[in-house]
């Protein structure tokens, strides 16, 4: 997008490089290289910061629709009147407009698929253009208080209400981090450049400007720094709705971790890395699974909502909960099923969090009613303790790209400094050097 604010970055952009060019008096060929690379990038540049406010805004739109939809079904238990107050309240815009078709949808009361229900086509109209796991998971429980007309709903809407609103405050402190890192960042490359200019007070002594070597690492130091500065913007344009994940990766640790505790080769470094991947996948995945278990059970047996929570359940956890059910079939009387999920993984909340699950589906309904409520108020803990974890690791790692100008400044001092020596060594005698430093 041309607009005047990206002609003024373009402009400065060229304006600094070509002065930092001649401050450090290098060649006026390799001053135009720079030039034109540093030009072309801005585009790069402009594009990644629309990309970020447009995921901004986004999820923007989807915490307010998130808050919004829940607040208005814990009041008027209908989805088609929770709809009709969000619309009232959305700014306009591409989510008003699907909230409104999704109301005409079941207004007009006809579903086009035979294999699901006239809200969850409703509810597709949305989720086609802002559709993340957390508004799928609140989408599905809602259609199935509709379908089954649930009476004590409003327990499990409660755990999702004040899940959802950990969530937007822990993303909003997270973009607040990652903002912060850009700046630091800019400001490093600044300061990198900066430091560079000290090699010239050598030229009192000798001019290593001239030596062409000079030049041509002043162009690549540069280019590093533009190139760094346009990486760091692209890295940090991804959703903020769902978390990127490398499902492959996941698999593949997974599988491989299995595969040595079977034949006992645990001792390679492979393996302990694959191993605390897995741990860590695993305990920020769990809590999410099994949050979405205990909603379902409210309305339902455990035994059912496990086999309801396999299909949509994250990868790392699909075969755990396999094995559960199948030991569930086999074991129905004893905890050992239960006991045994993901044990060889030592996650001691994972274990306390089974053993609770299991109690839920051996005691009475009004006895389950507080299990549950207890399993939602420790699961809550574990899931927000273990994504603030996450987050925190995340940004600790981006921390450390902030002192990458500095590293590109320190090999071109080092540089320099060799050249100074080389020349200066090179072009005098002992007398010639004592005269000079005298």
């Amino acid at each position: 997008m041309l607009s005047k604010k990206n002609v003024l970055m373009s402009a400065f952009l060229v304006i600094v490089v070509i002065s930092f060019g001649f401050i450090y008096k290098m060649s006026p060929l390799h001053i135009i290289m720079v030039a034109i690379l540093a030009l072309l990038s801005v585009p790069l540049v402009i594009s990644a910061n629309e990309a970020l406010k447009a995921q901004s805004k986004k999820f923007s739109q989807v915490s307010d629709y998130l808050i919004q939809m829940s607040s208005s079904f814990m009041k008027n238990e209908k989805i088609l009147e929770s709809l009709k107050d969000t619309f009232v309240v959305t700014r306009e815009g591409k989510l008003k407009k699907s909230i409104k078709a999704a109301i005409k949808y079941i207004e007009a009361g006809i579903s086009e698929k035979e294999d699901s229900s006239i809200w969850e086509e409703a509810f597709e109209k949305i989720e086609k253009h802002f559709g993340c796991r957390r508004m799928r998971e609140l989408h599905k429980f809602l259609i199935s208080v509709e379908i089954e007309g649930t009476k004590d709903f409003k327990g499990p809407l409660g755990l999702l209400i004040k899940d959802n609103n950990a969530w937007i405050d822990r993303t909003i402190i997270y973009q607040k981090k990652k903002a912060e890192i850009k700046i630091h960042y800019a400001i490093g490359v600044m300061l990198a450049a900066l430091i560079c200019t000290l090699s010239l007070f050598f030229g009192k002594y000798v001019d290593i400007s001239k030596n062409p070597l000079y030049s041509l690492v002043s162009m690549i130091f540069l280019l590093a720094c533009i190139f760094s500065y346009v990486l760091v913007q692209i890295s940090f344009k991804n959703s903020w709705l769902d978390d990127e994940k490398n499902e492959k990766l996941i698999t593949r640790d997974f599988d491989y971790v299995y595969k040595c505790l079977e034949s006992g080769k645990t001792s390679s470094i492979k393996y302990k890395n694959a191993y605390k991947r897995c741990q860590k996948e695993i305990k920020l995945e769990f809590p999410q699974w099994i949050r979405n278990v205990v909603v379902e059970g409210s309305h339902n047996t455990v035994q059912m909502s496990l086999q309801n929570s396999y299909i949509g359940a994250p990868t790392i956890l699909k075969k755990a909960i396999y094995e559960l059910l199948r030991g569930i079939e086999e074991d129905s009387e004893t905890i050992a099923p239960y006991d045994a999920f993901l044990k060889e993984f030592n996650i001691p909340e994972l274990t306390n969090a089974m053993k609770l699950l299991y109690s839920v589906s051996e005691l009475g309904n009004e006895e389950s009613k507080e299990q549950l409520n207890t399993l939602m108020d420790r699961n809550y803990m574990l899931l927000d303790n273990a994504a603030k974890e996450a987050n925190e690791s995340i940004i600790t790692s981006l921390k450390h790209i902030v002192a990458f100008p500095l590293y590109f400044a320190t090999v071109k001092t080092i540089v320099d400094l060799s050249l100074f020596v080389s020349i200066f060594l090179g072009g005098m005698g002992t007398s010639e050097m004592i005269a000079n430093f005298g």
